[in-house]
């Protein structure tokens, strides 16, 4: 049973992945059963059986974004201290934008944001997984002293995130010229020295 459900996960990952192939090239609207199908060998008949259209596969990519977010996570939880790891999840971010240019696609998708609410709520999902885990390592810093403390750490995450998103989307928009990891790069030694406590503050 456990294999299967490796296996399950491995294939679910595969569909995502042809998903994003298609919608980098074509667009959302240029996604369909058959094309994703077509990507990962097999008939449209025997994808049906896992998925029940469009949107079904739409949520997988939205799965899909969710596990590379809280692997990004979760690896920066080996880094020395809060501030670190914040950095480490940071590139991250950026380095997955990097492998899936559709991302911005997907995520701002009229599928997405209106005619599908559950797509729009695992997307919120998404989102608050990923700011709590950030806010967990404000936290961390605080508690390490590296951090100022008069910042809440729902602030320190929001004002982290704030530092990627629109990078990223101007990256989208300009077709790949804009330079998203050196602007988030710059982006992140502001965020450093506005968060980094005071030197009174450290231990």
């Amino acid at each position: 049973m456990r294999a299967a459900k490796q296996a399950t996960a491995v294939r679910r990952e595969q569909i995502a992945a042809a998903a994003l192939s298609i919608v980098a090239s074509q667009g959302v609207p240029a996604l369909t059963v058959a094309r994703v199908a077509r990507l990962v060998g097999l008939t449209p008949s025997a994808l049906y059986r896992h998925y029940t259209g469009k949107a079904d596969i739409l949520g997988a990519v939205l799965d899909l974004f969710r596990s590379r977010i809280l692997g990004n996570l979760a690896a920066a939880g080996a880094a020395p201290n809060g501030l670190e790891a914040m950095h480490v999840v940071l590139m991250r971010q950026v380095a997955l934008v990097l492998e899936f240019s559709a991302i911005p696609r997907v995520l701002f998708s009229e599928e997405v944001y209106s005619k599908e609410p559950a797509l729009k709520a695992k997307l919120h999902d998404l989102l608050q997984s990923l700011v709590a885990g950030l806010a967990g390592l404000v936290a961390r810093g605080q508690g390490e002293g590296i951090i100022r403390r008069d910042i809440t750490p729902q602030s320190g995450a929001l004002l982290l995130f704030g530092t990627f998103q629109p990078c990223a989307m101007l990256w989208f928009l300009s077709g790949g010229t804009f330079d998203l990891a050196g602007a988030v790069a710059e982006n992140w030694e502001l965020f450093r020295k506005a968060v980094a406590a005071p030197a009174k503050e450290k231990r």
